[in-house]
């Protein structure tokens, strides 16, 4: 890797890394789905392919010298240019990261056999779209290409007011629907009826999204820095960028990961196997809300089991 000023080499290195991991975790979803892909399946192909946009502007972006130390795009025509990257590059990332948010909701519902709670993460995953919007409108209203640099948040007081606060709100926001994201597998999963460590295993499958709640914060922190006036914009945008493509290839991964067969198979209860080569066979068992409540016991658990059970041959039927 040729010598670079500044955090140019770092910013290069993990924009491959995170390109590269991408499309590994895209391709595996594509092959391992095949014949049974879902509504959630073409909502993270879509953040997919935002993602893939958001790289390729942050390419461009570092031939103009981002990740360089301010001074040198300060003024001029490159100045310009590297603005409207930057900007693009950001709204692609929050449109990117609500995707795999919704995708993992709308997973959710393909795999629950109750209706009511079927519309419940149905109003979730529109709830969810609403706050991604808000995010990009708040992030990007006010605050134009000839304000300057964006990510000059202490330059850009009178230009792009409050964009030091609007990046709080929108870290804000981005942890509650994480949370939410990560609470909603809880209860579709302790409605079964098995033991409780299986429970927790199933529910570790979902857990992966909190490197992404981590990661947010952590990025919400960088962002941070750069409304104190002796922080050299050029080098601390370098780390937001990093920050971000890091949280949102992780949470692509994450997305995927959780609604991979390969992964949840391996728990041999069930959970996940509702979808086989072309066709969707049938859904988690919600044993409180489906059927008559049971006393939990060995029998009940090897019932479950039985109804859990998936074909996985398309010439054999369940």
């Amino acid at each position: 890797m040729p010598h670079r000023d500044g955090f140019q080499n770092s910013l290069s290195f993990t924009i491959s890394l995170c390109l590269v991991f991408t499309i590994a975790v895209a391709a595996a979803r594509f092959w391992i789905r095949r014949g049974s892909y879902g509504i959630d399946d073409a909502i993270i192909a879509f953040g997919t392919v935002t993602s893939l946009v958001r790289t390729g502007l942050n390419y461009s972006a570092l031939q103009l010298g981002m990740g360089q130390p301010a001074q040198s795009f300060s003024t001029g025509e490159a100045l310009t240019n590297l603005n409207d990257l930057s900007f693009a590059s950001m709204i692609m990332f929050l449109v990117s990261l609500y995707t795999t948010k919704c995708a993992t909701i709308a997973f959710l519902s393909r795999v629950t056999s109750s209706t009511e709670w079927t519309l419940l993460y149905h109003v979730f995953s529109g709830i969810i779209g609403f706050v991604g919007l808000s995010s990009v409108l708040l992030a990007t209203v006010g605050c134009t290409a000839s304000s300057g640099f964006y990510w000059n948040v202490y330059g850009n007081l009178h230009s792009c007011p409050a964009q030091g606060i609007r990046w709080q709100v929108i870290t804000g926001l981005d942890v509650c629907t994480e949370v939410l994201i990560l609470a909603l597998p809880v209860h579709l999963v302790w409605n079964l009826h098995m033991r409780r460590t299986k429970k927790i295993m199933l529910t570790a499958a979902f857990c992966i999204r909190i490197p992404v709640l981590l990661l947010s914060i952590g990025r919400s922190m960088s962002v941070a820095e750069l409304q104190q006036p002796q922080i050299d914009v050029g080098l601390q945008s370098a780390l937001v960028a990093i920050w971000m493509d890091v949280e949102l290839a992780i949470a692509l991964a994450a997305s995927t990961i959780s609604a991979l067969k390969t992964f949840t198979e391996n728990f041999n209860i069930g959970f996940g196997l509702g979808f086989t080569r072309g066709r969707l066979e049938q859904r988690y068992d919600m044993s409180e809300r489906t059927r008559p409540a049971a006393k939990h016991s060995e029998k009940d658990e090897a019932i479950v089991a039985v109804q859990f059970e998936v074909c996985d041959k398309s010439s054999m039927s369940c």
